[in-house]
């Protein structure tokens, strides 16, 4: 499977939420007005090039601290706004397409509503199919009003397609079966989200992740089928994507704690652990529905919009939180191989799980972790412990549930693990 390139995410992972970094300076529509920062490079170097002051950099830019500079950062020139592309309600010649410069902590929710366009019509025009992986540098073509009101797609009925729930939500696995009689072959996606197809027996199964915060709304589900005979036919239909009735809460966390949130930290972790959960593998370890890691209680639900120290709601949980209640052993949720068990510095004592079929758990904040890289774990085996270690403001167990890199509500799997 093909690995993304270096990604600055949209959100970070925190204690199993999604923290979003502050907005930086604006994006532009004018690419000789954005500096990308080089390694060694300093503002007053910087400011020397673009013909300006340091403060006047710092302001235009948002920066917090002039002296912290990365690789791969982008400047936008002090005065560069003023020629940002032309608003296409005031008339004239019709404007080209509005390209916007993604600044590292943006999220594509903020990028949208900034120029009062969908989630969804940004994520369709740009083909992004994990909208939790842009990254600072990235172009994204802002769509006009006629993007946006495309007609919906003609629907083409698939004989014997089932979709497993018909109406799926945001932040929620979509099952997908059909049989396999006279089909050499199948792939499809659903809006951005590309559909992971598998053989299994007389039918094949697909499954797909819908981003926590995507859009609700239709959304095309395109199929390519191939026969035996090797003639492709394509059909596409619309599938309604529901809200998932997510709530919010605030979080407050210590300045010891807050020092955990620094990008340098953050990103790279973020990167490697996603790195770690894209490889596909073609088996599938489970049968049955999952059970749960913890005895305890849920203290913090999948997808819950949150507010850290005060700020927007504007990142979410990415993962299912259990207190020690009930004791403190986490074991395996579901058959699969382990493929992390160490220390990390964000998530604390990490254990991930490939459970097959791009489909993978991963336990954080444990106090001890009882297994290792390459042990093929049943379910119900002891894993670890549950602990406070990496960013957790108390005990306990962070569980997390990938489909094809997309994080997603691993409560629903406890109650269907299949079409």
């Amino acid at each position: 499977m093909k690995r993304a390139r270096p990604l600055i995410n949209i959100v970070l992972s925190v204690a199993l939420g999604l923290m979003a970094l502050p907005p930086s300076a604006q994006a532009q529509d004018c690419p000789a007005a954005a500096y990308t920062v080089q390694r060694g490079d300093t503002l007053y170097g910087i400011a020397r090039k673009l013909g300006t002051t340091i403060d006047a950099l710092a302001r235009a830019n948002n920066l917090a601290n002039p002296n912290r500079l990365f690789a791969g950062q982008v400047l936008i020139a002090p005065g560069s706004a003023n020629c940002s592309a032309p608003n296409p309600n005031s008339g004239g010649a019709a404007p080209g397409p509005i390209v916007h410069v993604v600044q590292r902590g943006e999220t594509l929710v903020r990028i949208a509503a900034r120029y009062g366009v969908s989630l969804s019509a940004l994520i369709t025009a740009n083909h992004i199919a994990n909208p939790a992986r842009i990254f600072a540098g990235q172009k994204l073509i802002i769509p006009g009003p006629q993007t946006q009101t495309a007609t919906a797609p003609q629907t083409q009925t698939v004989p014997g397609l089932v979709l497993s729930p018909a109406i799926p939500e945001q932040g929620r696995t979509l099952w997908l079966a059909l049989p396999a009689t006279g089909l050499s072959n199948l792939s499809g996606s659903l809006g951005p989200w590309p559909i992971l197809f598998f053989r299994e027996g007389d039918r094949y199964v697909g499954l797909v992740g819908l981003y926590a915060l995507a859009e609700p709304g239709e959304y095309p589900l395109k199929l390519t089928l191939t026969d035996t005979g090797g003639q492709t036919t394509e059909h596409t239909q619309s599938v309604r994507v529901a809200e998932g009735g997510y709530r919010s809460e605030s979080l407050n966390l210590s300045p010891g704690k807050s020092e955990l949130l620094n990008p340098e930290l953050t990103i790279p972790e973020r990167e490697r652990v996603i790195g770690i959960v894209a490889p596909v593998s073609p088996a599938r370890f489970w049968a049955d529905v999952f059970q749960r890691p913890a005895a305890g209680k849920v203290t913090s639900s999948f997808g819950t919009r949150r507010s850290y120290n005060g700020g927007p709601f504007n990142s979410f949980h990415g993962g299912v939180d259990f207190s020690t209640n009930g004791g403190l052993d986490i074991r395996a949720p579901a058959p699969g191989v382990v493929v992390l068990a160490e220390p990390l510095t964000v998530r604390g004592n990490t254990t991930i799980i490939d459970h097959g079929w791009g489909v993978y758990s991963g336990f954080y904040h444990q106090s001890e972790i009882r297994v290792k890289p390459g042990d093929v774990v049943p379910t119900g085996q002891l894993i670890g412990k549950i602990g406070g270690t990496g960013l957790a403001t108390g005990p306990h167990l962070h569980w997390e549930l990938w489909v094809n890199t997309i994080q997603v509500d691993a409560l629903q799997w406890t109650r269907q693990a299949g079409p």
